[in-house]
């Protein structure tokens, strides 16, 4: 009866995690793969990890042979042979590498989790799995942040549908009258609510239906809209989790008779709400500085990985609330300028226009050729005047007599190019960094369409021209789909330009060209205020928001982000200079007495 509406006071929220919020739909063929076994054989896994669970619930099985015993059992009865306890050892440890590799939230999951914290709802979650066999997958997908509380009953005497199983939960949310629990299982998570005294929700993700007369949904995707006194979270057509504002300790709420639905592809909940609705909250500890073994500061910050789907695969901190991208998002406005029939003399200048140059001899000339094949000059650029942000070129312009100009300037590639797309259409280049002129509507129109979100905020960037905010989430899928898109799009012009003159993107030695020259395939772009994005051919993507705005943190943490949480490969040539990016030094007196060190 999915469509249902049923009315539930709420003022607390207990949730299952095992395909109510995790997605195992990857990573059980791809652990299988791992200990030597195909897709099809599945369902033999399936059985002989029944008859393990009940050997677990009888207490004839400790947690802790768990995986041993499934995969010495599988491959007794698909192999019939006797696994060594080192070849055991090895694929226990390979299978859990498999599941953490792969296994994720559901995207409707995370979406539903940042809305109620948002919302200042409290939370715990009931599981009927082992500490021992779920922490690390929990800790993996950042689940933790969002609960007060975590009872995994599998280590306890009482299971759902037991009303005893939700008795930790409910002592952690003391002083909640109107818990709803969440949950995928009929038996488990309905039943096992009722006889706990609590209102359910229950989660069929089949899109079957449910066969009874309960609160039932297809997925957690909700709607805010604002009543008389508090918030009212709907899930689609069906059930209303009617909020009291008195147990709302935020203050960002939608304000009375609006109505907020979530935005495509991982936006929060609040984003389409009031300005003061839509904020980035800031994330977690993502890296240390070491100093002669002495931890001296730390960065904190957000980091989102996607598959090569665009599905959010890991998380830390806030992953969907909207940030400004700054530079970042230059590829995605170098798309813009190709669809808008800009067409730029080769592949150099398409990468320069991506850029965010560091002044050298190279990336003056290839400026300069935009504007000239546009029939333009130096003085039709609307960026600030500056000096080359590389040293020697500095030098050489300081010693010369040089003086400030605006082509040196970090983003004179990106503001050529829009002039040379302006010249295109006939559109006026005078206003071209204006908010309302026809090429920064159809830069805004670009961004919403390849990162699948709505613009939260419009501010002024640091060159001038408008800068659209968008969440972490986005900014990877609109990486991702440059790297993935077909030979002769626009999307794959940019990533393949880019990826051809890394040089021409930073700067010869800098650590956006060092990461795209040692990784074959890997795109890369730097964003002011400790922005990074990072995607390459079949392994998805990663965006990351150092919140002090340090760059030093943000590549680090790009990087190992997408080789540990993500499915980036580095090959052995590679591994060195990966290192050296991912572990930055940190030296005083002339030498290396330290390091950056990534938290993730």
């Amino acid at each position: 009866m999915v469509g249902a509406v049923t009315h539930m006071r709420c003022d607390a929220l207990s949730l299952d995690l095992d395909e109510t919020l995790i997605d195992y739909s990857v990573s059980s063929p791809r652990a299988l793969e791992a200990i030597g076994a195909h897709g099809s054989d599945l369902p033999r896994w399936y059985e002989v990890s029944a008859r393990a669970d009940r050997d677990l619930d009888r207490g004839l099985l400790p947690v802790e042979q768990y995986e041993r015993e499934r995969i010495r059992r599988f491959h007794e009865a698909c192999h019939r042979r006797t696994l060594s306890a080192s070849e055991l050892d090895e694929l226990v440890a390979r299978r859990r590498g498999a599941v953490l590799a792969s296994v994720r939230l559901f995207p409707d999951a995370v979406r539903f989790l940042d809305t109620v914290t948002a919302l200042g709802l409290r939370c715990v979650a009931v599981s009927n799995s082992f500490t021992a066999l779920r922490e690390d997958i929990v800790r993996h997908l950042g689940l933790a942040t969002y609960f007060s509380h975590i009872t995994y009953c599998g280590d306890g005497t009482h299971r759902k549908p037991a009303k005893e199983a939700f008795s930790r939960g409910l002592a952690a949310l003391a002083g909640a009258e109107a818990v709803v629990h969440i949950g995928d299982e009929y038996e488990a998570d309905v039943i096992g609510a009722g006889n706990a005294g609590l209102r359910s929700v229950h989660v069929d993700r089949s899109g079957g239906g449910c066969a009874h007369a309960g609160a039932c949904v297809a997925s957690l995707d909700v709607s805010l809209e604002r009543h008389a006194h508090g918030v009212l979270v709907r899930f689609g057509t069906g059930p209303v989790l009617t909020v009291d504002e008195r147990n709302l300790p935020y203050s960002h709420l939608p304000p009375p008779g609006t109505v907020n639905t979530p935005s495509p592809k991982g936006a929060p909940a609040m984003s389409s709400a009031p300005a003061d609705a839509a904020v980035y909250r800031g994330g977690d500890p993502i890296a240390e500085v070491v100093r002669s073994g002495f931890t001296e500061s730390f960065h904190r910050g957000s980091v989102a990985v996607t598959d090569s789907a665009g599905t959010l695969i890991a998380r830390v901190g806030d992953a969907v609330s909207p940030v400004f991208p700054r530079s970042a998002i230059k590829p995605v406005l170098a798309v813009a300028m190709l669809r808008a029939g800009w067409k730029p003399a080769g592949d150099a200048e398409l990468a320069v226009a991506a850029a965010s140059h560091r002044g050298e001899p190279a990336h003056v000339e290839r400026v300069e050729r935009i504007l000239a094949d546009a029939g333009l000059d130096g003085d039709a650029l609307r960026c600030p005047p500056d000096f080359p942000m590389d040293p020697a070129a500095a030098r050489a312009i300081v010693a010369a007599g040089g003086e400030a100009r605006r082509v040196y300037m970090t983003c004179s590639g990106k503001h050529a190019a829009m002039l040379a797309t302006c010249v295109a259409n006939g559109w006026d280049t005078a206003t071209y960094m204006e908010p309302g002129h026809p090429l920064q509507k159809l830069a805004t129109s670009v961004i919403e369409e390849l990162t699948g979100e709505t613009v939260a905020a419009t501010g002024v960037d640091g060159c001038g021209v408008p800068v659209l905010a968008v969440g972490l989430t986005g900014l990877a899928l609109a990486m991702s789909r440059l790297v993935e898109a077909s030979e002769g799009t626009e999307e794959r012009a940019v990533a393949d330009a880019m990826r051809a003159h890394p040089h021409l993107v930073e700067g010869t030695d800098q650590t956006d060209a060092r990461a795209m020259r040692a990784v074959p395939g890997l795109l890369v772009k730097f964003g002011a205020e400790g922005l990074h994005l990072l995607a390459a051919p079949g392994a998805g993507a990663v965006a990351v928001k150092v919140d002090d705005g340090a760059s030093r943190a943000s590549m680090p943490v790009a990087l190992d982000a997408f080789i540990t949480r993500g499915h980036l490969t580095v090959p052995e040539s590679a591994k060195e200079a990966v290192e050296k990016l991912i572990r930055p030094e940190i030296r005083g007196g002339g030498r290396q007495v330290g390091h950056l060190r990534t938290l993730l």
